[in-house]
């Protein structure tokens, strides 16, 4: 049976985070998945995590390559995606069970190429850990069906790619891709903004 997401997890040397991150994907309620976790050349023990979650669960697979960078990193795991709908996780977050769930339903029913939702900033202070919402636009564009052309505010949203769904052929259609320029830094700023400035349907969650 096709997976209903891909849920992308680009690894490089996050060996602290990463098996919170993999059990977090792991017990999604969405269980007709597939993980596609790409690691680029950590020279920690995060590869060798991705290898046992690969033995103890067949929707994970771990594509290995030479430290190449995000960008890079992002766009085999975006070509390697077989779903209709891509999901990005970063390996250092981890999410909330229902998430792929609710945001692939909102997709289908709106037949949406971006649905997108809040997320939690985490921090530690001087020992004290920090749990603070951000939300990803003002209440009144929240459930609607959205696009540049009709609504410019869009480029004033928080600027993130993580905590959404995006449909694969739209992707492929615009020919969208991640940044490879060698040494930049933010290299989602660029998919983010081919994204918003071409899609035709964006949803956003309030949750």
């Amino acid at each position: 049976m096709k997976p209903c997401v891909s849920i992308i997890v680009p690894v490089c040397n996050v060996e602290n985070y990463l098996k919170e991150c993999m059990d977090s994907i792991l017990r999604q309620t969405l269980k007709n998945i597939e993980i596609i976790c790409i690691d680029d050349g950590s020279t920690d023990d995060s590869l060798g995590i991705l290898r046992e979650y690969e033995k103890k669960d067949n929707r994970v697979k771990v594509i290995s390559k030479d430290n190449s960078g995000y960008g890079n990193t992002m766009n085999v795991g975006f070509d390697a995606a077989k779903s209709d709908y891509i999901g990005i996780v970063e390996s250092d977050d981890y999410v909330d069970q229902n998430m792929f769930k609710e945001l692939y339903e909102n997709a289908i029913m709106y037949d949406a190429d971006v649905v997108k939702s809040d997320h939690y900033i985490f921090s530690t202070k001087n020992g004290k850990k920090n749990c603070q919402l951000q939300r990803i636009c003002p209440d009144e564009y929240y459930g609607r069906v959205l696009n540049a052309e009709i609504c410019e505010a869009v480029f004033d949203f928080v600027m993130m790619n993580w905590t959404g769904v995006y449909k694969k052929d739209f992707i492929e259609e615009k020919k969208i891709r991640h940044n490879e320029t060698p040494g930049a830094s933010f290299q989602d700023n660029g998919f983010w903004f081919q994204v918003f400035t071409q899609a035709k349907k964006i949803v956003f969650l309030n949750k």
